[in-house]
């Protein structure tokens, strides 16, 4: 033994990456990439943010028409940049708090001044993208789940399918808490008005405030669990084919249960995705860069506009060009926006996964599977028992 030899029949391997990382969760994380990157979560994902696109746009066909009016998507475009201007100024501030507020602002500012300039167009804008986005959010996250707890790769037709079938859980989970919400906010408030403003009554109302600050904190958690157990509702019904009540419980169980694991997880997919999604923008930016100067080289100034996607006085014919050209560079944009939304739902459900076997002790690879119904199960690969 003291030569350090091995004993006989006994064989010593290497340790490797994946033997210090086995019994850790979160480098199953560094798998979302890949995972978001697959051609028919891209596709799904391209396809959710153009139906986004086309509803945010929707509006512009009776906004703006006025001089110096401004149209719907611009004024969206507007709040939801300096929404994101003021957290990267907090961020590069080191003020926690800045950022902080700014990103609250983006879901509750942002939102009600939109409702107070178009209240028609916001209502009509929300409904759609709630009726439209869960659904290829729970396509993205059945085709994910499938891969990543069981090693398999199926249909996009199969995974749209699913999502179809399971389109009332998936609308309705956010939509019911946000209705939930809203309502107890709502009540808090007529009653806090009804015992707080009125002579005598508010005497009742000041000793009965203690409930409702129990209210405000009820509300504080929920709101805590929107925040970071929303994505996962699409999760929950994507792997354990949850009802809408179950998928919301779920989520928030989850996130509650483990506040501050959740929070790193989140932290670990945004800084993530934010180098993929920097990556890819350059590419963008370079492709589109190249292209215009490639192609513009041997032309003029007209040519120029036309490559540029500008057809302000120009010809009819040059105008066409222009518009169609611009298609083309906006369909690239569009990719780049399909990567963004691939992976945000590629992560929330390996992130609901995680989660789940932290607080229930479940395996990742236990997913339902439609066997009952006829359709062919899918088995586990051998080795991939069960890698996060």
């Amino acid at each position: 033994m003291g030569s350090g030899q091995s004993p006989a029949g006994v064989q010593i391997r290497p340790a490797t990456l994946e033997d210090l990382t086995d019994d850790l969760l979160w480098p199953s994380l560094l798998r979302v990439p890949k995972l978001a990157l697959r051609p028919d979560r891209w596709g799904l994902g391209f396809a959710a943010f153009l139906a986004g696109w086309l509803i945010v746009h929707l509006p512009d066909l009776w906004t703006g028409g006025g001089a110096g009016a401004e149209r719907f998507s611009a004024a969206v475009g507007r709040l939801i940049g300096g929404g994101v201007s003021g957290v990267g100024e907090g961020v590069g501030d080191g003020s926690l708090s800045q950022a902080s507020r700014a990103l609250a602002g983006l879901f509750t500012e942002a939102p009600s001044a939109l409702f107070g300039l178009f209240p028609v167009s916001t209502v009509v804008s929300a409904v759609l993208l709630l009726g439209v986005l869960p659904v290829f959010g729970g396509a993205i996250s059945r085709a994910c789940a499938v891969e990543f707890s069981r090693g398999q790769l199926r249909p996009w037709v199969e995974s749209m399918a699913f999502a179809l079938a399971s389109a009332r859980a998936l609308v309705m989970a956010p939509v019911g808490l946000l209705l939930t919400i809203l309502a107890i906010g709502l009540g808090l408030a007529a009653g806090s008005w009804a015992l707080l403003s009125l002579p005598v009554l508010n005497i009742v109302g000041a000793v009965l405030f203690g409930l409702a600050l129990l209210v405000g904190v009820v509300l504080v958690l929920m709101l805590l669990g929107l925040g970071l157990g929303h994505p996962l509702m699409p999760a929950a019904v994507a792997c354990d084919e949850a009802d809408a009540i179950d998928s919301v419980q779920r989520s928030l169980a989850y996130c509650l249960g483990r506040p501050l694991r959740a929070v790193l997880y989140w932290l670990i997919l945004l800084v993530q995705a934010a180098v993929v999604l920097a990556l890819a923008y350059a590419a963008v930016a370079a492709t589109l860069a190249v292209t215009g100067l490639a192609a513009g080289y041997f032309g003029g100034a007209g040519l120029k506009q036309i490559i540029a996607g500008e057809g302000a006085g120009l010809g009819w014919s040059d105008r066409t060009a222009a518009w169609i050209v611009g298609a083309w560079e906006s369909l690239v944009v569009l990719l780049w926006g399909g990567l963004a939304v691939s992976l945000h739902y590629c992560g929330a459900t390996v992130l609901y996964l995680l989660l789940r076997r932290l607080v229930d002790s479940q395996a990742v690879t236990d997913i339902w599977m439609p066997s009952a119904s006829g359709l062919p199960d899918v088995s586990v690969p051998a080795g991939r028992a069960d890698e996060a």
